[in-house]
């Protein structure tokens, strides 16, 4: 939580700002999906910035949000209030411990989140994601691919091989690289809808609990 607080500062808030608009009625897979399914009610699950969220409200969804960090809510709030968004939507929590009702969601939406945890919280994270899923909602995940500098960067590596980085740069920052056939592994549980890698090789995933 400490390296998240960080990571999203309040003073960059102008930046943020700029960078938003840029989000406003994209539409992607994880959009494309959600509306085949008649999803309506939408979670950005660590919402960081709120690039997610304007997504999702800006292509109809009723969205409700969250993250770890303070900070990284406060600058959501701060940038989606001119695009409409009902801020009273956004909460500070844990994606362990989101304290939304069982069954509250038709789909959840974890951007670049499940690999910044140790595998034993990734497995809760999924488990508390699935509770406040309704039966058959979706959940779109995404994961980051493994980067030169992931490596060259100063780091420890975990007995689970999650690293977790002693770089003043990344200082308290924990990725646990998952190869396509791991996420695979990670969701078998469940119906995967579709798995893609964009050019940046990024991976997406939609499943359907």
């Amino acid at each position: 939580m400490r390296y998240w607080d960080t990571a999203w500062d309040k003073n960059e808030i102008e930046q943020y700002r700029q960078y938003i608009k840029g989000y406003e009625n994209i539409k992607n897979r994880m959009v494309h999906e959600f509306q085949k399914y008649h999803c309506h009610i939408v979670c950005d699950a660590a919402c960081g910035f709120g690039a997610n969220s304007l997504i999702l409200q800006s292509n109809g969804f009723d969205v409700w949000g969250f993250d770890i960090s303070e900070n990284a809510v406060w600058i959501t709030k701060e940038l989606l209030t001119p695009y409409g968004i009902r801020v009273d939507q956004f909460r500070t929590a844990s994606i362990i411990n989101t304290e939304y009702p069982d069954d509250f969601f038709d789909a959840v939406a974890v951007r670049a989140t499940l690999d910044h945890l140790c595998v034993d919280e990734f497995k809760q994270a999924l488990e508390e994601l699935r509770r406040i899923t309704k039966q058959n909602g979706l959940l779109y995940a995404s994961f980051d691919p493994l980067e030169s500098d992931d490596m060259e960067l100063e780091h420890r590596v975990l007995e689970d091989g999650s690293f977790l980085y002693t770089d003043e740069s990344r200082t308290g920052l924990l990725f646990h690289y998952y190869s396509d056939e791991e996420i695979q592994k990670a969701f078998q549980q469940y119906e995967m809808l579709g798995m893609e890698t964009d050019g940046r090789g990024n991976r997406h995933v939609i499943i359907r609990f």
